[in-house]
């Protein structure tokens, strides 16, 4: 009998948190690509570790300026599944999607919001999909299924005030700031909703959509095809719902956004499935799998969980978010681990 998939959650969970710690020594030290080297090593150690033949399908890299010579790539191999001294074991086909770290930039100027996330799904429970920009559109359970994300954005506006039993102008609307977003802002603000400008990490902007009680109604805009697949992970188990579709080079005016679309892009999306590469696809689309985990694990302070805090000598601790959807149930599970080898810290009051 195969480890079911729900089984990996602790692992899932702890290869965040030890990719969220590492990222956390070197936060705050101007070099992003430093930062990211520090999670992905973490982060594959742990999973290299993990009880499980896994395949990395998604994953950040080039878009997000991760270092190219230690970030995770499409189709590696991770777990003790491939191990064959593991070949008697009847262990799981998992797909994986990973970010090592969510918002290197971030973490590298000790920002709010960096992250190291990580889902897995049975085989065939996410899809494999060529780094891309996407176009997304992040909303809550209230809004599942109210949304024509094909419409003008006042008529998404208007749909998810309706969804929410809100007026337009009681919206809060997540969007990263970027040039290609200033016309788009611009016709959000004309409807009277507020516009949340952050600077990186709008897979943030996905969870705060989804979970009750943050403030935010939508997370809206242009970014990277990694994090679309992620959230939507996220919104499986959270009952949200993240709309996307792959960009073209023509869509974008920024030359920088232009430079990073490869010239045979369409080609390698119909290769990987993608037969219309302009339609919109929802959460159960990009990750079908029946049994999905997704963890996440803050390394600076965010609106969620309170950043990886340092003690002296050495102690650690970091706040965690593990989340299992196994059939019909549903399990969110909110962690503060410390980790040490020096017992004060962990009896003592004065933690800071």
């Amino acid at each position: 009998m195969k480890i079911p998939i729900a089984c990996l959650g602790h692992d899932a969970q702890r290869a965040v948190e030890i990719a969220a710690i590492a990222a956390a020594e070197v936060r705050g030290n101007g070099e992003a690509k430093i930062c990211d080297r520090a999670a992905t090593g973490s982060m594959r150690g742990r999973m290299s570790k993990m009880l499980m033949r896994g395949i990395v399908l998604n994953t950040e890299g080039e878009l997000d300026g991760c270092d190219q010579n230690s970030m995770l790539v499409m189709d590696e191999k991770i777990g003790l599944g491939w191990n064959p001294e593991y070949n008697s074991l009847d262990l799981a086909e998992v797909d994986v999607a990973a970010d090592s770290l969510e918002g290197t930039e971030l973490c590298a100027s000790n920002a709010p919001n960096a992250i190291c996330t990580l889902a897995l799904s049975e085989r065939g429970g996410i899809l494999r999909a060529p780094e891309n920009y996407m176009f997304k559109i992040a909303v809550g359970s209230n809004s599942k299924g109210r949304i024509d994300p094909e419409a003008p954005i006042e008529d998404i506006l208007r749909q998810i005030a309706s969804a929410n039993n809100r007026d337009v102008d009681e919206l809060n609307i997540m969007v990263l700031k970027r040039p290609r977003h200033a016309r788009l802002i611009a016709r959000i603000r004309a409807q009277g909703a507020e516009v949340t400008e952050i600077p990186h990490g709008d897979l943030t902007g996905n969870l705060l959509c989804a979970i009750a009680g943050t403030g935010v109604h939508g997370a809206i805009g242009i970014g990277g095809g990694p994090e679309a697949f992620l959230g939507a992970a996220a919104n499986q188990i959270l009952e949200g719902e993240t709309y996307a579709r792959f960009v073209s080079r023509e869509e974008l005016e920024d030359p920088d956004d232009r430079g990073v679309i490869p010239d045979d892009l369409a080609g390698r999306l119909r290769d990987a499935g993608f037969t219309n590469l302009g339609k919109f696809m929802v959460s159960d689309e990009m990750v079908p799998g029946k049994d999905i985990v997704f963890a996440f694990a803050a390394v600076t302070n965010s609106e969620l969980l309170r950043g990886v805090r340092k003690f002296k000598h050495g102690g650690r601790r970091v706040n965690s978010c593990l989340m299992i959807k196994q059939g019909n149930e549903r399990i969110v599970r909110w962690c503060d681990v410390t980790e040490t080898t020096n017992p004060d810290h962990v009896f003592s009051r004065d933690r800071d």
